[in-house]
């Protein structure tokens, strides 16, 4: 098994009685889907995926350009909300990695759909919703 940190908070969070599964398509071991409780409860539909894997997924298909102020713009086509600009590559590129992650943070927040990215599995599951 490859190394991570998701892996010891799934630990960790399975430590503390959670019922946790993952998906890694990198990964042989196939941990536990999600246990349900019984269909008198509300459920939820949760997302299951690696940030980090989306987020390289998404930088290995991002464009640059050169605009007339001599200003690194940044773009994954495609992906509405993926673009930044910088006065260096590196600086357009990291600014591009922050605008990917805040959106699908936020399209996460929001239950609205995160633009698909080849090689990165997002399984949809339906779990127990829980009161607060």
């Amino acid at each position: 098994m490859r190394e991570s940190p998701a892996l010891d908070i799934i630990k960790l969070l399975r430590q503390k009685g959670a019922d946790v599964g993952y998906h890694d398509p990198y990964d042989e071991l196939e941990l536990p889907k999600l246990r349900m409780l019984g269909e008198e409860e509300k459920m939820s539909k949760i997302m299951m995926f690696s940030i980090s894997h989306y987020v390289q997924a998404a930088l290995k298909r991002a464009c640059y350009e050169v605009d007339e102020n001599d200003v690194i713009i940044a773009y994954v086509p495609s992906a509405s909300g993926f673009f930044s600009q910088g006065e260096t590559f590196e600086e357009a590129r990291e600014n591009l990695r922050d605008a990917i992650e805040g959106n699908v943070v936020l399209a996460l927040q929001l239950g609205l759909p995160i633009p698909p990215m080849e090689d990165v599995v997002i399984e949809v599951q339906d779990a127990p919703a829980h009161a607060t």
